[in-house]
């Protein structure tokens, strides 16, 4: 295992006696005649369906390792191999470990929507690594890490990212599968992502949810960032499962334990869209009345009957990050303060505050106080200016690693307990973010290509480009596609066909364009490259080689290195 942290000590408050969220997590397979779920291998539960000759899978895990581990008892149980995968929305947890289980030739079904959710994540790679670090705490020490609310702690386990293995079936609102003697009907139910699906088995009376419910309150808004998640929409699909006929007597979770009963079913499905409901409602109605979302945040509470539900504790999504996840989702950055229309920096703001108190030493022995007095989100507030006024000072660092960790010791929600001791950690200097694992060939073989040349435009770096007027084609000898990445002045555009001639055209077979060009598995040095590569410019004669090696030159500086 890749290790995340430099040795020293991870100075911290005394934790809390106790927390309400689950710290242990004990891998098993629970099976419901035909029908089993492998719980706590994973963050997520990969689960299956047993059918003639074989088995179902739903959802494919984190990583291969885990995953194949899962599938050889998923083959022994069901007597037989892998028969189709289905992959109930796009995100890493669920989608990460296909390959474990050696997909080939065996159909992965997924919502139509799923390639352009995928591909939206793609977009901030970097971001949602670094940001995806901090909430999982994959860069503390194990021991720090007692869970990740709904599931156990995750941790970064290879050099280079697996391969991804998009659908190969689509559907838009519902499909009926007949597989090995066995009713499986897909339908859209959008929540957690918009891509999301729900498979119902009406023999076996089963519903498969994914991450439409589990034994949290929900993730409206995630910490590490995301396009707005479809709330409403969220409501709407948990009340056409609640309205399924026969009512469903078994409901499989994308994470933590099944639920059995019809009536025990019906009434966990109504208060939990209740909780989403009243949540949204109230933050419209607050938006109605010109409130802010900090405003909000502090003023909307669950009712008693909603808040003291197992299902809906703050282990894993947060009500007030809920509330303005939607606030910005209806109404974007702006709270309508006119003061807040062009706002300060922090470093701006800090350098007022230094100066309204007369120096550092103020702010820094304001914010001690806070501390002493119990105040820690004080504390952490003056102490974030303090280091916004000067970063490479230690005073500030130190202080607002102090703040942190304090209010991590008492913090009931694993994400943010991760999240505040990991900032704690690299403010002092005793964590560093993981480098981002490798993409490779491997890793986008199965993704489309077009998604994959739509993120050029954002890798182009724009002050190499800025004076730049080029044009980039790609085309396919084996599929016929042809595509043109088009550079002006800074500003990159994909459009499709061949335009020009191109500046540059890149011709190769699709394989070889993925893992060659774009994943970079082999270097222009080797002759692997240029034999697989065939790039051309428009003419001919003796400098058309020089004006070869020229073009490419000049592309290779044009984009940012991932």
């Amino acid at each position: 295992m890749l290790k995340f942290w430099r040795k020293g000590p991870v100075r911290q408050a005394p934790c809390a006696a106790s927390y309400t969220f689950p710290t242990e997590f004990r891998p098993r397979i629970e099976s419901f005649g035909g029908v089993h779920c492998a719980i706590d291998f994973d963050l997520a539960n990969l689960s299956m369906v047993q059918v003639e000759g074989g088995y179902v899978a739903i959802d494919a895990g984190t990583y291969p390792a885990t995953t194949r581990r899962v599938a050889a008892e998923f083959a022994r149980l069901a007597g037989g191999p892998l028969q189709a995968l289905v992959l109930t929305h796009c995100h890493a947890d669920h989608v990460g470990g296909a390959a474990g289980y050696d997909p080939a030739g065996v159909p992965v079904w997924g919502h139509r929507k799923f390639v352009d959710d995928f591909a939206d994540m793609q977009l901030l790679p970097n971001a949602f690594y670094a940001r995806g670090a901090r909430q999982s705490g994959s860069i503390l020490p194990e021991e720090l890490v007692l869970s990740n609310g709904i599931g156990p702690p995750l941790r970064t386990e290879q050099h280079s990212l697996p391969p991804v293995h998009v659908p190969t079936h689509w559907f838009d609102d519902t499909q009926e599968l007949q597989i090995g003697g066995r009713t499986l009907i897909l339908r859209w139910s959008p929540g957690e992502t918009n891509d999301h699906l729900s498979v119902w088995l009406p023999e076996q009376r089963a519903l498969f949810v994914g991450d439409n419910l589990y034994k949290a309150f929900p993730n409206l808004y995630t910490l590490r960032g995301m396009t707005p998640r479809p709330v409403r929409r969220w409501i709407e699909t948990l009340d056409e499962m609640r309205r399924l006929q026969p009512r469903p007597e078994l409901l499989i979770l994308g994470h933590t334990a099944p639920v059995q009963g019809a009536e025990t079913i019906h009434a966990l499905l109504t208060d939990y869209r209740d909780a989403i409901a009243f949540v949204h409602d109230s933050v419209v109605r607050g938006i109605n009345a010109g409130k802010s979302p900090h405003d909000l945040a502090r003023e909307i509470r669950l009712p008693a009957h909603l808040s003291q539900h197992p299902f809906l504790r703050e282990h894993y999504g947060t009500l007030s990050g809920s509330i303005r996840g939607i606030y910005t989702g209806y109404m974007g950055w702006f709270d309508g303060d006119a003061s807040n229309a062009d706002p300060p920096t922090d470093g701006e703001l800090a350098g007022w505050l230094v100066e309204e108190l007369g120096g550092r030493d103020e702010l820094l022995a304001r914010a001690r106080r806070a501390l002493e007095l119990g105040q820690a989100h004080k504390a952490l507030w003056l102490s974030r200016m303090l280091h916004a006024d000067n970063p490479a000072r230690r005073d500030g660092r130190e202080a607002k690693a102090e703040a942190l960790e304090r209010l991590a010791a008492r913090c009931d929600n694993p994400l943010v307990r991760n999240w505040q001791f990991s900032e704690a950690a690299l403010l002092r200097g005793t964590a560093q973010l993981p480098a981002k694992p490798r993409l490779n060939g491997a890793t986008i073989q199965h993704m489309p290509l077009d998604q994959l040349l739509r993120l050029l435009p954002s890798r182009l770096n724009p002050r190499s480009a800025a004076q730049v007027r080029m044009s980039l084609g790609f085309d396919l000898t084996d599929t016929g596609a042809q595509y043109t990445f088009l550079i002006r002045l800074g500003v990159g555009e994909l459009a499709p066909g061949l335009l020009g001639p191109p500046d540059l055209t890149v011709r190769a077979t699709e394989t070889d364009l993925k893992r060659l060009f774009l994943a970079g598995d082999v270097p222009p040095t080797q002759r692997e490259f240029w034999r697989h590569l065939e790039f051309v410019v428009p003419g001919q004669g003796l400098l058309t080689p020089v004006h070869r090696l020229r073009k490419l030159a000049q592309l290779g500086r044009l984009f940012l290195r991932p």
